[in-house]
C-alpha cells in the first residue's frame, strides 16, 4: 500500500514534528483572555460588563473577549482534531484519546467545585448538601456540564459554581462529528468540508441578521443536539474553519499582503460593527493559524513543564467567584484578573501533573488509518518520527528488494509504512 509523503512539512501550517509552533502558547493566552473577560462580568454584573469590557467596546457590543477566546479555541480544535483522526489506527483509538484528554480533568474539577468550592460558597456550608443531588451532579459531570445548585454565591452578581465550562459538551460533540464524518468517508473529498463550513456560516448569518425564531430554540433537547439552533451554527463556523484550514493547508497561501488584507477587513468590520459573523470566522481564523505557525516569532516547547491552558479554563471561574464572594470591595476588574491568573495557573499545574498527564500517558499508542480512508490533501507524514529506524532499514531493503526510498519529500516504500 502507499504511504503519505513529507510535502506538507514545507508548508507554514505543517504539524510536522520537526517544526515548532505557538499552539501551546496561544492556548494559554486564550485561556487568560477568558479570565480577563470574566473579571468584568463576575465583579460588575452582566449589564455593566457590556458597557465596560474591552472587547465589547471594540466590537460595538457584538462579543466579548471570553467569547472570542472560545471561538479561537474551536478553530485550533478543528485543526488538531482532524489531524488526530488521521493519526489514529481506528475510531475506537481516536475516541479513547479524546476521552482521556477531556474527561479526567473535567471530572476532577467538578468534584473540587462540589466538595470544596460549594461549601465555601454556601451559608451555612451544610446548606449545600440539602439542595444538591449528588447522583444528578455526577450525571451532569459525565455529560460535561457542571450543575449549579441554588443558594450559593448569593451576594455575587452570578450565582454559579462554574459556568465557564459550558463549551466542553460542544467540544466533545464535535469530536464525535469528526469521527462520524471519517467513518462515512467524507474526508476523501475535502470539498464536502467546505460545504459544512458554508452551511454553518449561512445559519449563523441568518441568526445574526434576521433573528429567526426557529434558529433560537436552544442547544439541546433531551441531551440531543439541535444542530441548526443556539450556539451550534456559531461554533460550527469556527470549528469547521479549523477543519478546512487543515484540509487545504497546502493550498492556502500565507503571505504578508494577505495577512494585512485579512487584518484590514477585520478592523473595518469592528469599526462598522457589521459583518463580524462572516469576517471573524474567516479572516480571524486565517490570522490565528498564521500566528500559531509563525516561523519568526516562536515559543518552542512552551508547555514542556506543564500544559496549563485546560486547567486555567476549568478553575479560573470558581477562583474568581470565591475572591468576589469574600473580598469584592478590594477589587476592580483588572486587579481581580491579576489576582486570579496565578492562582488558576497553580491549580492548572496540579491538574496537569496529578490528573491530565497521567491519563494522557495511558492513551493508546499512535497509529494511522489505512491510506484508503485518508485523502491525499489530508495526509500527514510520520516519516520524521521514524527516521532512526528508517536509516538502518534502508540498507537492508536495498539489498533484498528492488523497491527504493525516494527523497525526503517523496513517497516511501510500502514496507516502511508498517507500524
Amino acid at each position: 500500500m502507499s504511504t503519505p509523503t513529507l510535502d506538507q512539512a514545507a508548508h507554514p501550517w505543517s504539524l510536522h514534528r520537526g517544526k515548532g509552533n505557538n499552539l501551546d502558547f496561544l492556548r494559554l493566552v486564550l485561556a487568560a483572555l477568558v479570565v480577563y473577560s470574566h473579571s468584568f462580568m463576575l465583579l460588575l454584573g452582566h449589564r455593566a460588563a457590556i458597557r465596560t469590557e474591552t472587547f465589547r467596546r471594540l466590537t460595538h457590543g457584538w462579543t466579548n473577549g471570553g467569547a472570542l477566546a472560545v471561538d479561537a479555541f474551536f478553530v485550533i480544535s478543528g485543526f488538531l482534531i482532524v489531524h488526530s483522526w488521521h493519526h489514529s489506527s481506528s475510531a475506537w483509538v481516536f475516541l479513547q484519546k479524546r476521552v482521556a484528554r477531556v474527561y479526567p480533568a473535567f471530572i476532577a474539577a467538578s468534584l473540587v467545585c462540589l466538595l470544596l468550592v460549594g461549601p465555601l460558597a454556601s451559608s451555612p456550608p451544610s446548606h449545600l448538601w440539602k439542595v444538591v443531588s449528588v447522583p444528578g451532579y455526577l450525571f451532569d459531570a459525565l455529560n460535561l456540564q457542571v450543575d449549579n445548585p441554588p443558594g450559593i454565591f448569593l451576594h455575587n452578581p452570578f450565582h454559579e459554581l462554574n459556568t465557564s465550562t459550558w463549551s466542553m459538551i460542544f467540544e466533545f460533540w464535535f469530536y464525535l462529528v469528526i469521527m462520524f464524518l471519517g467513518l462515512l468517508g467524507v474526508y476523501r473529498r475535502p470539498a464536502n468540508l467546505l460545504g459544512l463550513l458554508g452551511g454553518c456560516l449561512l445559519l449563523y448569518g441568518l441568526q445574526q441578521e434576521l433573528r429567526l425564531p426557529f434558529l433560537d430554540r436552544g442547544d439541546f433537547r433531551w441531551h440531543i443536539p439541535i444542530p441548526f439552533s443556539g450556539h451550534w451554527p456559531k461554533l460550527g463556523c469556527f470549528f469547521f474553519a479549523g477543519v478546512c484550514s487543515y484540509a487545504y493547508r497546502e493550498r492556502i497561501p500565507v503571505r504578508g499582503s494577505l495577512l494585512a488584507a485579512a487584518a484590514g477587513v477585520l478592523l473595518i468590520s469592528c469599526f462598522l460593527g457589521r459583518g463580524l459573523w462572516l469576517t471573524v470566522p474567516l479572516c480571524g481564523s486565517y490570522l490565528l493559524l498564521s500566528f500559531a505557525f509563525n516561523s519568526r516569532l516562536q515559543f518552542p516547547r512552551f508547555a514542556r513543564y506543564a500544559d496549563l491552558s485546560y486547567g486555567v479554563y476549568l478553575y479560573a471561574w470558581p477562583i474568581q467567584q470565591i475572591l468576589v464572594h469574600y473580598r469584592k470591595p478590594y477589587f476592580n476588574p483588572y486587579t481581580l484578573f491579576l489576582a486570579t491568573l496565578p492562582l488558576a495557573c497553580a491549580c492548572a499545574w496540579a491538574s496537569w501533573h496529578c490528573v491530565e498527564r497521567p491519563w494522557l500517558a495511558r492513551k493508546p499508542k499512535q497509529g494511522k488509518l489505512s491510506p484508503s480512508t485518508v485523502p491525499e490533501p489530508l495526509r500527514v507524514s510520520r516519516l520524521s518520527e521514524r527516521q532512526p529506524s528508517l536509516l538502518s532499514r534502508q540498507a537492508q531493503l536495498k539489498s533484498s528488494r528492488d523497491r527504493t526510498v525516494h527523497d525526503i519529500s517523496g513517497p516511501v516504500s510500502a514496507d516502511l509504512s508498517r507500524p
